[in-house]
């Protein structure tokens, strides 16, 4: 394990192009020393990064890692330690 992606997915409005919801993901690199990456953010219709994940890879400013979700109380523990993007 190199560093964990901690990724959050909510919803927002964009005022000047009308009143339609949209999901949008932000996500953060959280290295383990403790450093973390600026939270960044991807949104459809094309979802890049999401395209990404799903192939089992991610693409960062640092280069390129290996991808996987992680479940259970580890998910839980990595939530509690580094919180929302």
């Amino acid at each position: 394990m190199e560093a964990y992606l901690v990724t959050n997915v909510s919803n927002f409005r964009y005022w000047p192009f009308g009143r339609k919801r949209r999901d949008c993901m932000w996500f953060r690199v959280c290295w383990p020393d403790g450093r973390f990456e600026v939270p960044e953010d991807d949104y459809g219709p094309e979802w890049y990064f999401v395209a990404d994940l799903e192939q089992g890879k991610f693409h960062g400013s640092d280069g390129a890692f290996d991808a996987r979700p992680v479940e259970g109380p580890l998910r839980d523990q990595l939530w509690e330690q580094y919180g929302p993007p």
